[in-house]
């Protein structure tokens, strides 16, 4: 089972790299990025991805994902219960998006100072360390100011 799953995995990769790299060629030639990096934006490079998670999606994930999701079911149905137990109860951790939420404010804050439309080629590194600060700043500060009154509301409601 371990060789039948191995063997779909590289499958999958191969398919997703070719997808790739027909994808990069296909969008230089049809003008919809730029051939030179230097030249690409901000809107560039979420176009180009938005389009290759697409394709990606519906030439490898069409076929991939239901027979990951059915291997993985027949696995499941063959743990014991008290492994299944086990492996329910180590997925149940918390996980925060914080460098998500700093990215989407990184690009709100690139758009606001006019970066978005500015070929990554003309950047100076002061712009993209001040945009970038900026941006991790807001998120800290926004999560230093709740955890902050988060914590007087606890020791108001303990000395209550």
């Amino acid at each position: 089972m371990t060789a039948i799953g191995l063997v779909g995995l590289l499958a999958v990769l191969a398919a997703a790299v070719w997808v790739f790299l027909q994808f990069a060629r296909d969008a230089q030639a049809a003008g919809l990025i730029p051939t030179v990096l230097g030249e690409w934006t901000i809107g560039y490079t979420i176009v180009f991805f938005l389009n290759v998670a697409f394709w990606e999606l519906v030439l490898v994930g069409s076929w991939s994902i239901p027979l990951a999701l059915i291997a993985y079911f027949r696995w499941y149905k063959r743990l014991p219960a008290e492994e299944r137990a086990q492996y329910e109860d180590s997925r149940k951790k918390d996980h925060d998006g914080i460098s998500f939420v700093a990215t989407m404010l990184w690009l709100a804050i690139a758009w606001f100072f006019g970066l978005w439309d500015k070929p990554f080629g003309t950047w100076n590194l002061n712009e993209w360390i001040h945009t970038w600060l900026l941006a991790w700043g807001i998120v800290l500060g926004v999560a230093i100011v709740f955890g902050g009154a988060y914590a007087i509301y606890q020791l108001v409601k303990d000395t209550a």
